[in-house]
């Protein structure tokens, strides 16, 4: 590298911060892809509309409560079950009971939501369900009614939400759906389940605790019912109605006794003596009728009178009608039953009598065994008192608690449930729009993320990009001094050749550009001109033959100059400036078939030597020291010979060439080559000492590498490639323009 170059080319020496980014890389990556994030963001925007624009719409309804620790006026549960909560353990508990599956299935049962659209499985199964992309599913059959219950339930529970507002004791119920009436409905019956349930279960623990009491008083009142009958077991046992009086009566009723029984006895001996006179007693004997007993009997008397009326009436009839007349039997039939009905009574008398001898009987004894009883009890009195106040004391014991518990049980069913815990604060309202989707944001995101996947994507294209796309890239990746760019042309129809734009006035960028480029070559050999320049690259299809001519055409305004076509492989100079091929040129001059003066071609104030006829080996030709004396014959003729060779990997003759040239241009397209291709085409020439003047960029689009400052708002393009064969020979695919 000459003083120009380094003082001028070569970038300043500068240690580069690894860890720095280069924020204005990352910019000229974005806006080199900008059009293709745009189309990404707008599909992306515009599928996320159509996609938001079909979505069901869900809509979301609230109801805020007021959770309060109260404590209900009945029996205490803490006295009966030892429960004392903290305030933060309720609200918790209350939190559960909120999400618990029971007050689900109450909101569930209440509302019919097992019969509502907005739960089949089959409507919310979702596109991805495999029946409905695989034809050859059948759908599938509806659930039973306990398993569609259950189903319910569970994305009843999914969906409900539960959330406490931290610092109060509100919670906020949120249920989301399709159906907007249905969303603020179930956020209510929650709320109005919940409390419902609340006061349930404040009911059935005052049932338990009530039972709880009945329970007890029922044990309660068999003591004390056990306990009583005891005492009055006893007493009736004991025959003692006055504890009091027990030592008087006992000790009086012996003589009350006593005189008693010789009543008795005497009653009893009046009543046998006139039994004794009745005789046998299991037959009707006519004497009982003159029984004084019997006699003095006013029925039995008013009887016989009835019957001695018949009689006579019966013998008066039976003087005046014969035995079949009717008055007559009628009159008989009178008579007997009035006779029947005396002798009834007189049993009857005469029975009284035997009963009331036994009952005398049962009465002597009864009176006797109390007499010899009365005798015992006085011994026994203090024994039997004893044993009387202990079973009073025992009923008085048992009344006294049954008392207590019948007080708390009718406190118990006769009290206050009170308030539930909870209570409203704002009910929920029938949703004025959709909660999801939000199309603004979805766009928004949308929007955002495919652009941020749009910049990754061209990040990773760039960091994965192992060609040279702009001048950057030459120091960085090359690591070789940049000494001009060539803009990517737009060829029209009318322009003409591409190697004779830096005349075209339409196109005054790209003779800019090659102005800069000849500026360049100069200034790189300011104190020694360079005579030669060999113009090469790595590859065939980067553009060094219209390089080499628009150089060459830039130093013709100011030089003598030569254009010398040394590609004598694929030799194309020739069909630029509309010469055939194959015309006579290089290879007819080296072997003395053509003088070199009719093989010089004048074009746009040039000198032109084409390639001539082909010659079977070009690398002997090339390395011959008739060349080498052609050059030095050029070298002493013209002020700059500009030579246009073969590309340097596929074959060595511009690595022949280099030692004959006094320094080389290389030319690398934009956005085409592989770096390491153009690396070991410049490694191939760094074998050779010819200094490499530099690299020129062709094929530069501005416009794919914003941001890079070299101001050409002009392209060109132009298909142009080479294919090897065996050998040192290569054929092109594409026509070199």
């Amino acid at each position: 590298m000459n003083e120009y170059q380094r003082e001028y080319l070569e970038p300043k020496n500068q240690e580069p911060d690894e860890d720095a980014i280069d924020l204005g890389h990352y910019l000229r990556v974005l806006l080199g892809a900008r059009w293709g994030i745009f189309s990404l963001v707008l599909a992306a925007t515009v599928l996320t509309w159509l996609v938001g624009t079909n979505m069901t719409k869900i809509y979301s309804a609230s109801a805020t409560l007021l959770i309060e620790d109260r404590e209900v006026n009945i029996v205490s549960i803490e006295e009966l079950y030892g429960i004392d909560p903290s305030q933060k353990a309720f609200f918790t508990t209350q939190l559960q009971i909120l999400n618990s599956r029971e007050l689900a299935e109450r909101v569930v049962k209440k509302l019919q939501l097992a019969e509502h659209p907005e739960f089949d499985p089959l409507k919310n199964a979702g596109f991805f369900a495999p029946y409905k992309w695989l034809p050859f599913l059948s759908k599938p059959l509806p659930l039973s009614e306990a398993r569609q219950f259950r189903h319910t339930v569970g994305m009843f529970q999914e969906i409900l939400e539960v959330s406490a507002v931290v610092g109060t004791q509100i919670v906020k119920i949120s249920f989301e759906a399709s159906d907007p009436e249905l969303s603020y409905q179930v956020a209510n019956t929650i709320g109005s389940e919940y409390i419902n349930s609340d006061l349930e279960s404040r009911l059935a623990l005052t049932q338990t605790a009530a039972q709880w009491l009945t329970s007890r008083l029922e044990g309660m009142r068999t003591d004390l019912e056990r306990s009583e009958a005891d005492l009055q077991g006893y007493r009736e046992r004991e025959n003692l109605i006055d504890v009091g009086g027990v030592q008087t009566l006992t000790a009086s009723d012996v003589g009350n006794l006593a005189s008693s029984l010789l009543q008795v006895r005497s009653l009893v001996a009046g009543l046998s003596n006139q039994i004794a006179t009745l005789g046998d007693l299991s037959e009707y004997d006519e004497d009982w009728e003159r029984f004084p007993g019997v006699l003095s009997d006013v029925l039995a008397s008013q009887l016989k009178a009835k019957e001695s009326e018949g009689s006579r009436a019966l013998s008066e009839l039976s003087r005046r009608y014969g035995p079949m007349h009717p008055k007559l039997i009628t009159a008989i039939a009178n008579e007997e039953e009035a006779k029947a009905a005396y002798h009834r009574q007189v049993v009857k008398v005469v029975s009284g009598f035997e009963v009331a001898y036994r009952e005398a009987l049962a009465d002597e004894r009864a009176l006797q065994s109390r007499l010899d009883q009365s005798k015992n009890e006085i011994q026994s009195i203090n024994r039997k008192n004893y044993q009387l106040s202990q079973l009073e004391r025992e009923v008085e014991a048992n009344q006294q608690l049954y008392d207590l518990f019948f007080t708390r049980f009718k406190e118990t069913n006769g009290g206050q449930f009170g308030a539930s815990v909870a209570r409203f604060i704002d009910k929920a309202l029938k949703p004025g729009g959709p909660v999801r989707p939000v199309v603004r944001n979805m766009i928004l995101i949308a929007g955002l993320l495919s652009f941020a996947i749009g910049f990754a994507l061209a990040v990773l294209r760039d960091y994965l990009d192992n060609t040279v796309r702009n001048p950057r890239a030459v120091e960085e990746k090359l690591n070789q001094v940049l000494i001009g760019t060539l803009p990517l042309m737009k060829v029209e129809p009318d322009d003409g050749e591409l190697s004779e734009f830096f005349f075209s006035s339409k196109h005054g960028a790209f003779a800019e550009a090659v102005r800069t480029i000849r500026t360049s070559v100069v200034l790189s050999s300011i104190d020694k001109p360079l005579k030669t320049i060999l113009v090469t690259s790595s590859i065939a299809g980067e553009g060094k033959t219209t390089t080499s001519m628009n150089i060459a055409y830039a130093m013709g305004q100011m030089e003598k100059v030569l254009l010398l076509d040394a590609d004598m492989r694929r030799p194309s100079v020739a069909k630029n400036i509309g010469l055939p091929a194959r015309s006579p040129g290089l290879s007819d001059v080296m072997v003395g078939s053509i003088k070199f003066e009719e093989c010089l071609h004048r074009h746009q104030g040039i000198d032109i030597l084409t390639a001539g006829a082909a010659v079977p080996n070009p690398l002997e030709l090339l390395s011959s020291n008739k060349f080498r004396s052609l050059l030095k014959a050029l070298d002493a003729r013209y002020d700059r010979v500009i030579v246009d060779s073969a590309p340097s990997v596929p074959v060595s003759d511009s690595l022949v060439l280099a030692n004959l040239i006094g320094g080389v241009v290389f030319v690398v397209r934009s956005d085409a080559t592989k770096v390491p291709v153009i690396s070991d085409g410049l490694n191939r020439l760094s074998r050779v000492k010819t200094p490499l003047l530099g690299i020129v960029l062709n094929g530069f689009s501005p416009e794919k590498n914003k941001g890079y400052g070299y101001g050409y708002g002009y392209g060109y393009g132009y298909g142009y490639g080479y294919g090897y064969g065996s050998g040192e020979g290569y054929e092109t695919k594409d026509p070199i323009v």
